[in-house]
């Protein structure tokens, strides 16, 4: 007993120690602080980042070639343009006062930094990585310098929780993770992981704008929005809500829709003010959200056996659609004139928009859980635990083919030009779960994404966005 009290005496003075030591060197410089940024904190920067995820061909089936060059790109760190305050020195990659340091932030020198160009001549961008004009950390205009041909965006492993980073041009899958808090982005070009964007916490739902440029992740455990600049991989500042979200969804006109399942509402958030610009009530714990291509209406899935149709303009429901089953996922064609509603079990609705009301069933054995729809409305792939994806005819109103993929697949969403779908599987511990890519033509899983040994991740919800150069 005198020995173990012995041992636990010095393990008790090393934690101290490492406490004190970890305490002491919190400052920024000379060890002087300040204030706090008042606007929504970004994470703490780390040194060690999210491990890429490397892909591997599935047995059997062709090796996924990429259909198109990967589009130049040119290593530049986004810094805004800030105005010191009071004599206190800003970091660099995002004007925030000490002791918020971290890589690269340079915050004894970046004043100097405060005239960086906000925007560049035609054929330049900002160069930030290294300037004859300043410290590193400044930035520059200067002339894109393109990759070679065959290479895509360099993957990194480090993520600095600014917007900081290759700019991107091209189709990208930004898939959330149950199991850290993280966003996997994909190039789909390439199907390498140019970064895993990292989170205060878990996201549960994303979304992307129409026009590419923002991905939106709703939070698992918190009341807040993550905010995503695609163009840079960088996190902006979160929208907050008042209670926890279950699903989200943008409109074409920038808007973004959240469910709640405790106040069975939809909330209409203006992304401009980051604020909730209404409330539409609807049915019981909604679990699901989706817009129509024009922003006229939004079908929102209720856990009470039903679908309400919402009028955006008016911000009222328009239709209330009864269901024989409880639905788990809802989506919209592209010709916005049907809505499909997945069953908690074994049928896919089929909804009329002119008349909001349940033309067909298609039955799908299984406990369905997330959708998607091609491009061109041929196709709906059904998310079919445990471990594959239904694909139904929409013609024909049934199920044409099934494709295996990883377990519990979660999240399912199409490229814009329809040639690829991405599923995301959560797996089962201790295994990790993966990202499947299907060829649309052939139906068939042409790769398969995973994660190294030891750093299981469990991919879910997917959004793919087409960010324009």
């Amino acid at each position: 007993m005198r020995v173990r009290m012995t041992r636990n005496l010095r393990l008790a003075a090393v934690i101290g120690l490492a406490v004190s030591l970890g305490l002491a060197s919190t400052g920024c410089g000379g060890g002087s602080s300040a204030p706090a940024p008042v606007d929504t904190p970004l994470p703490t920067e780390k040194p060690v980042g999210s491990p890429r995820l490397t892909r591997t061909p599935e047995p059997g089936t062709p090796t996924n070639t990429p259909r198109r060059t990967p589009t130049a790109t040119m290593g530049i760190f986004l810094t805004p343009t800030c105005v010191p305050t009071s004599g206190i020195p800003y970091c660099s990659d995002s004007c925030r006062p000490c002791p918020t340091v971290r890589p690269m932030c340079n915050a004894t020198t970046c004043g100097q930094c405060i005239q960086n160009p906000g925007t560049c001549p035609a054929g330049e961008v900002r160069d930030c990585t290294s300037s004859p004009e300043g410290p590193i950390g400044c930035c520059r205009c200067a002339t894109v310098t393109a990759t070679p041909t065959g290479s895509g965006p360099t993957p990194t492993a480090t993520w600095t929780g600014t917007p900081r980073g290759t700019p991107a041009a091209g189709v990208f899958a930004y898939i959330t993770d149950r199991r850290r808090p993280v966003v996997h982005v994909i190039n789909t070009a390439t199907n390498a992981e140019v970064i895993a964007v990292e989170l205060p916490n878990i996201g549960v739902d994303v979304s992307v704008s129409a026009d590419g440029t923002r991905a939106y992740v709703l939070s698992l455990q918190t009341a807040q929005i993550f905010v995503i600049d695609t163009v840079f991989n960088g996190r902006l500042p979160n929208i907050a809500l008042d209670r926890v979200g279950s699903s989200i969804a943008t409109g074409p006109a920038g808007d973004v829709y959240v469910t709640f399942r405790d106040t069975d509402e939809l909330a209409v958030i203006n992304t401009a003010s980051g604020s909730v610009a209404a409330r539409i009530p609807v049915g019981d714990a909604p679990v699901d959200v989706a817009v129509t291509r024009d922003g006229a209406f939004a079908y929102v899935a209720n856990s009470s056996n039903s679908v309400s149709a919402i009028n955006l303009a008016t911000r009222t429901v328009a239709a209330t659609i009864p269901l024989s089953d409880r639905p788990s996922a809802i989506a919209v064609a592209p010709d916005d004139t049907r809505v499909y509603a997945a069953a908690s079990a074994n049928r896919l609705f089929v909804i009329a928009t002119a008349t909001n009301g349940v033309t067909g069933e298609v039955g799908i054995a299984g406990s369905l859980a997330a959708l998607g729809v091609a491009p061109n409305g041929a196709f709906v792939y059904v998310a079919n635990p445990p471990n594959r994806v239904s694909v139904v005819d929409t013609a024909a109103a049934s199920v044409t083919r099934t494709i295996a993929v990883g377990t519990y697949p979660a999240g399912v969403a199409f490229t814009p030009d329809g040639a690829f779908a991405y599923v995301g599987s959560g797996g089962i511990l201790p295994d990790g779960g993966t990202i499947s890519v299907i060829d649309a033509q052939t139906q068939m899983v042409t790769t398969t994404i995973t994660s190294p040994a030891g750093t299981p991740a469990s991919p879910a919800s997917v959004a793919i966005a087409n960010v324009r150069p």
